[in-house]
């Protein structure tokens, strides 16, 4: 709940309706500042073509082959945006917007279409969580000898420290996701939870978001 309420009020993103444009437009915003030389951020039309692309790969997953599946959707979406998209964003996009897809199948599951919340219905376990810097950075902060190859919200990546956003070598974010299943699995929490719970948490200033669903949907 804390969650839509912060990008509601504070991004303008509103999950309810569902709607893709609009969710991309979410997902693409927490990217979109990271997209400077040597790449660029998306013309209108390459976003259009993204939306689809992006929706097309997630709706084909299946929790017995979601690890190479999300593998193809990632590389997949490095290729055919090679000059906005690494594989630190594109997984960025891909992720929070499952994040999007759980958040509110948990709060009001009616307000998914049914493709969708059938989707996340059989994936959520596994899906991977978004990473960023202040991930890497609680991460750092709360497990460093789980994470030793991340310094100071950077990944190392060919012996050298890179921001998630210009992350590359999709072996590196891998194997990030698989330490982070780990913890959640020892914790009894799915990664988005254990996310959730652990790794992202509202203000200061969301106190007030327990409030009713029907505030947010």
């Amino acid at each position: 709940m804390a969650f839509i309420k912060t990008i509601r009020e504070r991004n303008r993103i509103h999950l309810v309706p569902f709607d893709k444009t609009v969710w991309f437009k979410g997902a693409y915003s927490t990217v979109a500042r990271t997209l400077r030389t040597p790449r660029r951020p998306m013309r209108s039309g390459e976003k259009t073509t993204c939306i689809e692309f992006v929706f097309n790969g997630l709706s084909g997953m299946n929790v017995n082959t979601l690890n190479s599946d999300w593998r193809k959707l990632i590389e997949s979406l490095v290729r055919e945006f090679p000059e906005s998209l690494c594989v630190g964003t594109a997984q960025k996009i891909t992720s929070i917007l499952c994040k999007y897809l759980y958040a509110i199948w948990r709060v009001c599951p009616d307000k998914l279409p049914e493709p969708w919340r059938r989707l996340i219905e059989i994936i959520y376990t596994m899906c991977p969580i978004p990473i960023d810097r202040i991930v890497i950075g609680k991460l750092q902060e709360n497990y460093p000898q789980d994470f030793p190859d991340l310094q100071r919200s950077t990944i190392i990546q060919n012996g050298k420290p890179v921001a998630w956003s210009k992350l590359t070598d999709y072996n590196v974010y891998w194997s990030l996701q698989e330490r982070i299943r780990t913890l959640a699995e020892n914790a009894n929490l799915t990664p988005i939870e254990f996310e959730a719970r652990c790794l992202w948490r509202p203000s200061p200033k969301d106190k007030g978001y327990q409030r009713g669903q029907e505030d947010y949907c």
